[in-house]
C-alpha cells in the first residue's frame, strides 16, 4: 500500500510539472529487481533534469532515511 501512495505522488509530480507519455509497469513476479517503473517523457534535457530535481524534493519529504540520489541512475538523461 505504501509503495501505491510512492507511485501517486511520482505521477502526480510528474504530471503537475508538464511530464509526457506517462506509464506505470508492473513488473511484479517478473523476475527484475523493482516491482514497478514509471517512465515518462520530457520536453528536453534541461525540462528532464528539472523533473529530476523535481521528484527528488519531492520523494525526500516522504522518506528522509533513504538516499534519493539513487534516482539519478534510473534517468535516462
Amino acid at each position: 500500500q505504501k509503495m501505491q501512495e510512492r507511485i501517486k505522488r511520482i505521477i502526480n509530480t510528474l504530471d503537475a510539472k508538464k511530464a509526457e507519455n506517462l506509464e506505470v509497469f508492473d513488473l511484479t513476479g517478473k523476475g527484475y529487481i523493482v516491482n514497478q517503473v514509471v517512465i515518462a517523457t520530457a520536453l528536453n534535457k534541461k525540462h528532464s533534469l528539472a523533473l529530476l530535481d523535481y521528484l527528488k524534493a519531492e520523494l525526500k519529504d516522504t522518506q528522509k532515511t533513504k538516499d534519493t540520489s539513487k534516482l539519478e541512475s534510473l534517468f535516462k538523461i
